[in-house]
């Protein structure tokens, strides 16, 4: 399991992850699309039987000095409604020094490498460290509850997106993270999966046809199949993997 330190001037101390508990519910009509904007949480999305929107979880910024600065902005028209992440008055926010050393993360409350703690801590541990990064840290993890039939669009940049039991629609497409679904004959009817620079892995008994680029400086592979009589599910990963799974039993 990683180990999680925090460095704070002369004082070094093992602390819990500090986060806040986040929920709001959202209204939406029956034949209203559904469109999810987010940069940075990890989510798990699925249908229930209720006719609203359900998005609760966990928010970390700073490893809970900021997370307030964390929210959803929302936008109701006719046709569709619109769930977009935010952070608040970001380019203020304090950013931290996080070096991974073996399974461990050390974390700075300084965004300088000269600080005398970094050159401490270099000095007592050398340089061979797995990487150093300097930023805002951003630990938020969303599930959201969809009604049944909502055709649903996800664009996510950098979090991971969680398929489970979804009776409707779904088109992701995610720029750094990955998708992870879990797929069923039930829930889905034609599949299409595709990647540019990561993989494309699944354990489905499906023999799907594969898609080749005409123009070999077009790096995309793509992947489709017809599953069952459900939705069409469009899954997409520039950077990150796209999964399939079977269902646990």
């Amino acid at each position: 399991m990683k180990k999680i330190l925090l460095l704070v001037l002369t004082c070094v101390s093992i602390l819990s992850h500090a986060q806040t508990n986040f929920e709001k519910t959202v209204q939406i009509k029956a034949g209203q699309k559904l469109s999810i904007n987010f940069d940075d949480p990890d989510i798990r999305i699925q249908t229930w039987d209720k006719n609203e929107i359900l998005i609760k979880g966990t928010v970390s910024i700073n490893r809970g000095e900021n997370d307030a600065a964390f929210g959803l902005d929302v936008n109701v028209t006719t046709p569709e409604v619109t769930i977009t992440s935010t952070l608040k008055d970001k380019e203020s926010l304090p950013k931290r020094i996080t070096i991974k050393k073996g399974e461990t993360e050390y974390y700075f409350k300084t965004d300088n490498f000269n600080d005398p703690e970094i050159q401490k801590f270099i000095e007592q541990n050398g340089k061979d460290y797995s990487y150093s990064s300097v930023g805002i840290i951003k630990d938020i993890k969303l599930e959201i509850f969809v009604p049944k039939n909502t055709e649903t669009k996800i664009i996510a940049k950098h979090g991971l997106v969680e398929v489970k039991n979804f009776s409707a629609p779904l088109t992701i497409q995610s720029q750094y993270g990955g998708v992870d679904a879990t797929v069923t004959s039930q829930n889905a009817g034609e599949l299409l999966a595709r990647s540019r620079y990561g993989e494309i892995l699944t354990n489905l008994d499906i023999k799907f046809d594969q898609t080749k680029p005409v123009d070999k400086s077009d790096k995309w592979t793509e992947i489709s199949a017809k599953i069952g009589s459900g939705p069409k599910y469009n899954f997409e990963s520039k950077y990150g993997n796209v999964y399939l799974r079977k269902p646990k039993p």
